[in-house]
């Protein structure tokens, strides 16, 4: 599975993985789109697989912070909890996902705050822009 993972974030050309720093991890996330960062989080918080294999995933908090990090996909109010669960320093596995989560919610946070002005402007109309702008003023005594 690590090494799916790896490939999924083109991060396998390295050949020493213990030495892979952080911002090698969150550099080639930040090249992926929102879609693809969300099926990297789909895929492997929530493969069986990773329940079998503790050694390489990490602690049973990490693993815990996984399978929430997939459900915080699902419901985004909680993602900024899970975010703070997160810890430095870990097993490969979850250094990848945890940076696959930053910036996912990143990318999303940006793009909800876009959509939520887009849709206010929206709302605006242009009759009531001519009417703010027609305001009477006094001369100057």
């Amino acid at each position: 599975m690590l090494h799916d993972l790896l490939v999924d974030l083109k991060l396998d050309k390295f050949t020493c993985y213990m030495h892979l720093e952080t911002t090698a991890i969150e550099s080639a996330c930040g090249e992926i789109d929102v879609g693809m960062l969300e099926d990297i989080l789909r895929k492997y918080t929530s493969a069986e697989d990773m329940f079998l294999q503790p050694c390489l995933h990490g602690t049973n908090q990490n693993i815990k912070i996984m399978v929430d990090m997939g459900k915080a996909l699902k419901s985004p109010d909680t993602a900024l909890d899970v975010y703070n669960k997160i810890k430095e320093k870990e097993p490969l596995y979850y250094r990848c996902l945890v940076e696959v989560f930053k910036v996912w919610l990143k990318k999303t946070a940006k793009r909800s705050s876009a959509e939520a002005i887009a849709a206010g402007v929206e709302e605006v109309c242009i009759t009531d822009l001519k009417e703010q702008l027609n305001v009477p003023c006094e001369a100057p005594v």
